[in-house]
């Protein structure tokens, strides 16, 4: 007789965002706080509060009023203490990390691999230690960690260091030229835009991570419901093309999924 598996959804989530006041992350955040049946608390780890676009019609204040929304606000993410990271951790099903910045905005190649690569890998291994399963952060289409340029090599380190943690699912987003509703200011972005089948909004990235999030928390491979999934590490990677079809709804996919590593 065929086993019959049903779907882990009679729970809703909880979840930690790191870097959600980036272009990306706001979009993200208003993604998640706009499906209250699916994530009963977002707990947000910042240097600032939040703001979100209107079109996700979400009362800020009225959600941390119900407690759905927790923001724990420090200038400098550093100084954030281990234990207070994973005690807002604890008792979470997904990390969303969307840290990301230049050497040029960073100010020094230090600053900047210290942010992309040693802020990033320090959370997720806070966020492993506290029984977190599914770690979901966002590096580059060029990431590359045998690259002699600063940015492809940090990116494709940070992969490295973050994939050796084993989380159950770690899902790693590459988008290529990002649209941030400015326009492509450069010449060099314009070209690279073209090359990749026109730039990603940010709001097709947040939707994509928010959906396999949840698709991989309502499915009979999560740890909740099949504790041995914990003991085969998945890595997913999604390149720009997986991205835009993870981020359509359900009735328009008709593609496989990304290949699992």
């Amino acid at each position: 007789m065929a086993t019959v598996q049903v779907a882990y959804t009679n729970v809703a989530m909880s979840v930690v965002v790191i870097g959600g006041t980036g272009a990306t992350g706001m979009h993200l955040v208003g993604a998640l706080l706009s499906a209250p049946e699916r994530y009963s608390r977002v707990t947000l780890i910042g240097r600032r509060k939040v703001t979100l676009p209107e079109e996700y019609g979400v009362d800020l204040e009225k959600a941390e009023e119900e407690e759905r929304l927790v923001q724990y606000i420090s200038p400098n993410l550093d100084d954030i203490s281990d234990e207070t990271v994973k005690q807002l951790c604890d008792g979470g099903h997904a990390f969303f990390c969307l840290l990301g910045t230049t050497r040029r905005a960073a100010g020094s190649a230090a600053a900047f691999r210290h942010l992309d690569l040693e802020v990033v890998v320090r959370y997720a291994k806070l966020a492993k230690d506290v029984g977190v399963c599914h770690f979901s952060f966002i590096t580059s289409a060029v990431a590359n960690p045998n690259s002699r340029r600063l940015y492809r090599r940090t990116k494709g380190e940070v992969e490295h260091e973050v994939t050796e943690l084993k989380f159950p699912r770690t899902s790693v987003f590459r988008p290529g030229v990002l649209d941030r509703g400015q326009g492509l200011r450069r010449f060099g972005e314009r070209i690279a835009a073209f090359l990749q089948g026109g730039a990603l909004p940010v709001a097709t990235l947040a939707r994509a991570m928010e959906r396999d999030a949840y698709d991989y928390f309502s499915s009979p491979n999560h740890p909740d419901i099949d504790p041995e999934s914990a003991l085969s590490p998945v890595v997913q990677i999604f390149a720009n093309a997986d991205i835009r079809r993870t981020a359509e709804p359900p009735a328009k996919q008709g593609t496989p999924p990304p290949a699992e590593n």
